[in-house]
C-alpha cells in the first residue's frame, strides 16, 4: 500500500499550479475538512483516520497498525512511538489533544474494540475513494 502523504501534503501556500500542486492540499483546506458540517454530523470515521494521520504524521499503512502498545504516558503526555513499514525508521512524537480524542473517540466502535488496533481497519482504495467525495463536500478535488 502506498503512502497517504506521497498523495497529499499540507502545505503553508500554493504558489504554482503544476502537477503536484494538484496532489496538495493547503492549511486552510485541512481545516475545512476537519470543521466540515456534514463530515461533524456524520462523524465520518474516513475523515477522523486522516485528520488522525496528518496530526500524528503517520502514514495511512503505519496508522492502520497502531495498538495501545505504540502509546507511552510520560509526564510530558501522551507519546506515539513506532516504526515506519516503509523504511524501518523509528519515530515518536507527542500527541495533541486533539489527536488523542480521536484516538479515544474509535474507542466506541464495536470493530474497534474487538480488535487489538487503534483505529478502524479501511482499505487503502476506500480510504482514498472516500477522501476524494470528503474533498469534494469541502470545496477541492484530490487527485
Amino acid at each position: 500500500m502506498r503512502s497517504l502523504f506521497q498523495r497529499i501534503h499540507l502545505v503553508k501556500l500554493s504558489s504554482n499550479t503544476n502537477h503536484r500542486q494538484n496532489r496538495r492540499i493547503t492549511i486552510e483546506q485541512f481545516k475545512n475538512i476537519i470543521h466540515l458540517k456534514v463530515i461533524r454530523k456524520l462523524k465520518h470515521p474516513i475523515c477522523r483516520c486522516f485528520t488522525s494521520c496528518a496530526l500524528t504524521g503517520t502514514a495511512f499503512l503505519d496508522s492502520q497498525q497502531l495498538t495501545i502498545d505504540h502509546l507511552e504516558e510520560s509526564e510530558k503526555g501522551l507519546k506515539l512511538l513506532y516504526t515506519r513499514n516503509k523504511t524501518g525508521h523509528s519515530s515518536e512524537q507527542y500527541l495533541c489533544s486533539k489527536a488523542i480524542e480521536l484516538i479515544k473517540s474509535f474507542d466506541k466502535r464495536p470493530d474497534v474494540q474487538t480488535s487489538k488496533f487503534l483505529l478502524p481497519k479501511v482499505s487503502n482504495q476506500q480510504f482514498n475513494r472516500e477522501l476524494k467525495i470528503i474533498g469534494a463536500r469541502a470545496g477541492f478535488l484530490l487527485i
